[in-house]
């Protein structure tokens, strides 16, 4: 352990609608902590099926395969724990030797998502105390598989179920949401979460979806070339006109004027910005050719920047992937 000095690539939550497969090299540790769904893996020594409450590790590989079946959720980290060359040898942990390459956390699930979560919030910020604390994450995790693989045991850490709401309610703009499924997922009846939600927010629930709408078309329309009643359709709104007249009421000015740079307007959401959801967060010294680490020699593409990665058809099991 003295000589442990993990070093982070990148960390992200991600939620997929359909079923996928992703095939890349691996040049580093891949940790992944499966929140829902399922994931059938097939790396370089034999295929398994991870399920919700599972942790995964792919060590440094030339090709390393895995697919997820829909509505799966899952946390992920890469990262190397020793510079060159020494980063490609077995990681050893005492008690338990090498990493499982599936642990079933049980009971310690819900603290091993909220040290994902810390890194997801950590990791792309400037300074060393952020870089601190995402270094910290990376020893809980280790902390946690050896406590879970050796059957130790650890105080549970629960997160705050409204912060988890808020972010719910960021998330797939492009799709309506009901109110009463989300307060169902957290235990409480519709009444008592719309109450409670606006009394720590300032926002109803809904009025809080349309202001990350809002928010987000902004950075569309600033950030893509894309048409105004493309951006519509992909947030979720039946026709342009709905936006527009949502622009009008929180920024007081059009989309036009906002692609035109005529209006300055910003929108922000209440409370701490969290982290986003199927986007990669990684470091803020980062450069631009960062994720070529992953691209196969005999494959010019890369899975994680753009949208090559191969949707199957029919129920996926580890012999497809294999194949």
């Amino acid at each position: 352990m003295a000589d442990l000095h993990p070093q982070i690539g990148l960390a992200g939550c991600h939620r997929f609608p359909e079923r996928i497969r992703f095939e890349y090299r691996l040049p580093m540790y891949h940790f992944i902590l499966v929140e829902s769904g399922v994931l059938e893996a097939c790396p370089v020594d034999g295929g398994f099926t991870a399920r919700a409450g599972d942790f995964v590790c792919f060590r440094p590989a030339p090709r390393n395969i895995y697919g997820v079946e829909p509505g799966t959720i899952i946390y992920q980290v890469h990262l190397t724990f020793a510079p060159p060359p020494r980063d490609l040898w077995p990681l050893w942990l005492d008690p338990i030797g090498r990493l499982p390459s599936r642990l079933p956390l049980g009971e310690h699930f819900e603290e091993m998502r909220t040290v994902f979560e810390s890194l997801c919030l950590e990791l792309d910020k400037q300074g060393d105390a952020h870089k601190l604390r995402a270094m910290g994450a990376i020893h809980k995790i280790l902390a946690l598989i050896v406590q879970v693989a050796a059957g130790g045991n650890t105080e549970r850490t629960r997160l705050d179920e409204w912060q988890r709401a808020r972010l719910g309610l960021e998330q797939e703009l492009s799709r309506e949401i009901k109110i009463g499924t989300l307060a169902q997922q957290l235990g409480f009846s519709t009444d008592y979460f719309i109450r409670h939600f606006k009394s720590r927010f300032g926002l109803s629930p809904m009025e809080y979806r349309t202001r990350a709408r809002v928010c987000e078309a902004v950075r569309l329309l600033r950030d893509t070339d894309l048409a105004v009643k493309q951006i519509a359709f992909r947030l979720g709104w039946n026709n342009a006109d709905l936006m527009t007249s949502h622009c009008r009421q929180l920024l007081g000015c059009t989309p036009t004027d906002i692609r035109a740079g005529k209006s300055a307007a910003e929108l922000t959401l209440p409370g701490k910005k969290l982290y986003p959801v199927n986007l990669h967060v990684v470091p803020p010294d980062a450069g631009p050719k960062w994720f070529e680490k992953w691209m196969l020699p005999d494959r010019p593409w890369d899975i994680y920047t753009k949208a090559t990665a191969i949707r199957l058809s029919g129920k996926t099991d580890t012999r497809k992937l294999c194949r």
